[in-house]
């Protein structure tokens, strides 16, 4: 398994070059954590703190980073960069002829994915301090008194005298579990159980005139089951705090042996008994079905001088259905987090559209398709009529043009009209000042935070309408194709942003007051809301080139050289703003963060050469992806160009296992070219979007065609 240690070695400009204290793989709040004076009234319910904030005696000694007076977590190593995976794979097709003008054919196809991803202690937002963790003055591991003057001061428990000293009621800021927990392989990790099944039943029937018919069904069913560890039992943890059964402070991992003084029975140290019972695994289970039903018939029409109109027309009918099934008590918010979402979410769609195509061969050399298709999506969202046009000519033996033209209209899926939640780690530009008031001044805190996707069943379709133009040379082993492309997108369905960048433009106005930023009553950052909307229209247009030679063959075998390349020329974003005012967003060449789209570097090509020569074959590939601005920086700084070359060879076994084998090895990325950095102290270092972290990977396959 692939783990965050190649994470922090390829990206060890975000991990401090090893020093911890540098470091932006950190938490601001710890297992063991940070303490306040906690007030309670009269009947023991926590009203608010009072004092500066302290960090546990044994924050290093139990694995914690002190630093700038927190106790903080490392999550260095808590997330599976490439989570370990096994696969099995089932695929069976057939056919039979009931007559010389009718068969029956069949597909079935099955997957089944197990992933164990690392994940390490998570934070519980359901303690009786507002979310943080109460620790009450009786708990037998609280040392702390107060200092006098309204906050809190650390006694030794080798000179402490239940006869003298005082304990205080406790706000933590803190996590329940800590580093001891972290590592791999843990029977807490993330499980996930991924289970495909797809078949496909048709008959077909050729009639004496050329023309066909063919009906077939399909039916898939995708499941997705998860289990996860380190959430909590609200009722069940908070009670083992209160009678003194789980003890939250370092002394649990520094000195697990070590027997309170303040009763002279309760130990430190951690029981599997007292974990297992406020540890909760949540289990979610998502599934999704669709089923279609296709008839299609067609053949050859009148004659053209370039040969016979080719005619297919047809009808089908879609239904998908998605329910989301979340774990009881995650969704009642009686785990690990306080915000709650429906327990079950799911919904349908159905569709029903018609449609046709015919290919006319005007002439040998000019040769046009014509297709239109017509959907009716119901429920409100309404229907729709996209055409398609292509043109060919072939201009000469060795020069042809092409060009097409056509439009396209997509519903929004029954996912985007319902929620999930989700985690992600943020760094937070706001922090409470000492008069309890959230300000635009960070403090290098990071939190694992809640990430809620809101569905918007209000949602309208996104259209879109696309052009392609180009040319192809062909003569004497020289090959070359350019294609100028243009999509324009109008009322285009995405999250409303990232997690990090609406947490970062809280911040733009001065005033962190977004309301889809929820907190705790510490100021910490509890949950962000996205939303689906329809961001407005996009203009996309670019250049596809491509050119290559075949050398002549030789007694040292068959050698090809290949270039191909992409080059986006306009990305442009129009929002309409509340005034009524338009607001154009040009995002060829940026990474997009501050906006719903992904990265769009203006450039990306592929070098290729290959031999061939009897069994064997070779190939190498410089892969290119141009500079990029990162628009997350306040001052927009470039994400480097990134080159890596791959190396892979190839032996044709023959008929050894079957009708056809081939040995394949290769190593892609052999220079194990690091992905470009995103910016000091930028997460999660790269961009994933667009670059590779794995590094260099050799692989070895066997392909066999029986």
């Amino acid at each position: 398994m692939v783990t965050a240690t190649r994470l922090i070695r390829c990206c060890r400009r975000i991990n401090g070059d090893g020093n911890p204290f540098d470091s932006v793989l950190t938490s601001g709040t710890g297992g063991p954590g940070t303490y306040q004076q906690a007030i309670l009234d009269a009947q023991g319910n926590y009203l608010s703190t009072s004092g500066d904030k302290v960090a546990d005696p044994n924050c290093e000694a139990a694995g914690g980073i002190l630093k700038n007076g927190l106790c903080r977590h490392s999550f260095a190593d808590q997330l599976s960069v490439i989570p370990e995976e096994q696969r099995f794979q089932l695929f069976f097709e057939g056919e039979y002829d009931l007559s010389d003008q009718a068969r029956v054919y069949t597909e079935l196809s099955y997957s089944k994915n197990d992933v164990n991803a690392t994940i390490s202690p998570q934070l519980f937002r359901n303690g009786l301090a507002d979310g943080n963790i109460l620790i009450r003055a009786d708990h037998p591991f609280n040392f702390f008194v107060s200092d006098g003057a309204g906050g809190i001061e650390y006694v030794d428990p080798a000179i402490w005298n239940n006869d003298i000293h005082t304990a205080v009621d406790l706000d933590c800021s803190c996590r329940p579990l800590g580093i001891e927990f972290n590592g791999y392989d843990s029977e807490f990790d993330r499980e996930i159980r991924l289970n495909y099944l797809r078949s496909m039943t048709g008959f077909e029937y050729q009639f004496d005139n050329d023309w066909f018919l063919d009906t077939s069904f399909t039916y898939s069913r995708a499941t997705r089951k998860e289990r996860e560890g380190y959430n909590y039992k609200k009722a069940q943890l908070n009670a083992a705090l209160d009678a003194g059964r789980f003890n939250p402070f370092g002394s649990r991992t520094a000195t697990p042996d070590f027997i309170s003084p303040k009763d002279g029975v309760s130990v430190a140290g951690l029981s599997r008994d007292v974990l297992m019972d406020f540890m909760h695994f949540r289990q979610s289970n998502n599934e999704s079905e669709q089923s279609v039903v296709d008839v299609i018939v067609g053949g050859d029409w009148l004659a053209l001088d370039g040969g016979p109109i080719g005619v297919a027309m047809g009808s089908q009918y879609r239904k998908d259905k998605l329910v989301l099934k979340e774990d009881p008590l995650w969704a009642a918010g009686l785990s690990r987090v306080p915000e709650t979402t429906d327990e079950q979410v799911g919904g349908s769609e159905d569709v029903v559209a018609v449609f046709g195509e015919m290919l006319l061969p005007v002439t040998t050399d000019i040769e046009l398709t014509a297709a239109i298709r017509y959907e009716n999506y119901g429920g409100g969202i309404g229907a729709t009529t996209d055409p398609k046009v292509t043109a060919r000519w072939q201009a000469s033996s060795a020069l042809a043009f092409r060009s097409s033209y056509g439009t396209s209209f997509q519903a929004p899926s029954v996912s985007q009209a319902s929620s999930s939640n989700g985690q992600a780690f943020l760094n937070d530009p706001a922090s409470m000042n000492s008069s309890g008031n959230i300000v635009c001044q960070s403090t290098g805190l990071t939190s694992n935070t809640t990430v809620i996707v809101q569905g918007d069943p209000s949602l309208k379709p996104q259209t879109a309408k696309n052009f392609n133009g180009g040319l192809i040379y062909n003569r004497s082993g020289f090959e070359m194709s350019i294609d100028y492309w243009r999509f324009d997108y109008q009322n285009l369905i995405r999250p409303d942003g990232s997690a990090q960048s609406i947490v970062d433009n809280d911040c733009a106005d001065g005033a962190a007051d977004d309301p889809r930023i929820v907190r705790s009553a510490s100021g910490q950052i509890r949950s962000v809301t996205l939303s689906f909307i329809n961001t407005g229209d996009v203009v996309t247009d670019g250049l596809d080139f491509m050119v290559g030679y075949r050398f002549t063959d030789s007694p040292m075998g068959r050698l090809g050289l290949k270039l191909a390349a992409s080059y986006v020329n306009k990305f442009a974003l129009t929002t309409e703003n509340i005034d009524g005012s338009t607001t154009v967003t040009h995002g060829a060449g940026s990474r997009n963060f501050s906006n719903p789209f992904s990265s769009v570097p203006r450039w990306r090509g592929n070098l290729g050469f290959n031999w061939e020569m009897n069994n064997h074959s070779a190939n190498m590939a410089v892969r290119y992806i141009s500079s990029y601005s990162n628009d997350q920086l306040s001052v927009p700084e470039d994400i480097a160009s990134w080159v890596s070359l791959d190396l892979g060879y190839s032996y044709d076994l023959g008929d050894a296992f079957g009708e056809n084998t081939r040995l394949n090895i290769g190593v892609n990325n052999i220079m194990d070219r690091e992905p470009p950095t995103l910016g000091e102290f930028q997460r999660p270092g790269y961009d994933a979007n667009v670059h590779e972290i794995r590094g260099r990977t050799a692989y070895v396959g066997l392909k066999v065609s029986m």
